[in-house]
């Protein structure tokens, strides 16, 4: 994403909302099929949320986040957001395809495919308590009461693995510069 772009986006500029939409479409609609398990409720989405990237393009702040970033959330909130007013958000036992989570984040388009398979290669390594929980709230759209229902786990164990885990992912992908002393 360039700043011309985004620029281009703040002044309004139509052709600038299509360069978008040919940028990150296959991202949002990834993103949102994932959740929903629907693919017409995920197109659905992909307009809503391209709606909302250019309603609210001022408060993108690049110092706070990679565009990319920013959209995957308006993406992912968004999905949760139409799950949410269609139905039950929690799945029956064995609807997540947990022993296929590999495939399923294989699936996942990234604009930046070094990055999307380092994610799928840290995801791996991760304990499967942990990976599956991240599965659960990042994949399935699913919050730590509805995961803590569907595992049948305490609510803290739940909370504590996710963030166990996403401080492993947060090392691997954010490492902290060793210091000289």
């Amino acid at each position: 994403m360039t700043e011309d772009l985004i620029s281009r986006l703040i002044e309004r500029d139509e052709a600038a909302l299509l360069e978008l939409y040919d940028q990150y479409g296959g991202l949002v609609y990834s993103i949102a099929v994932q959740i929903l398990r629907d693919a017409q409720a995920a197109e659905e989405v992909m307009q809503d949320v391209f709606m909302k990237a250019w309603d609210k393009i001022g408060q993108y702040n690049p110092a706070q986040a990679k565009f990319t970033t920013w959209i995957a959330r308006i993406s992912r909130n968004t999905a949760i957001d139409t799950l949410r007013k269609t139905q039950s958000r929690t799945p029956e036992k064995g609807e997540f395809p947990l022993d296929d989570f590999s495939y399923t984040l294989a699936e996942i388009h990234s604009p930046d495919p070094q990055r999307t398979i380092a994610l799928h290669s840290a995801l791996r390594d991760l304990p499967a308590d942990q990976s599956e929980l991240l599965y659960l709230a990042y994949f399935g759209g699913m919050s730590h009461n509805d995961i803590a229902e569907y595992t049948g786990l305490p609510l803290g164990t739940v909370k504590s693995r996710i963030r166990a885990g996403m401080m492993q992912l947060r090392s691997i992908f954010n490492p902290k510069p060793e210091s000289n002393a």
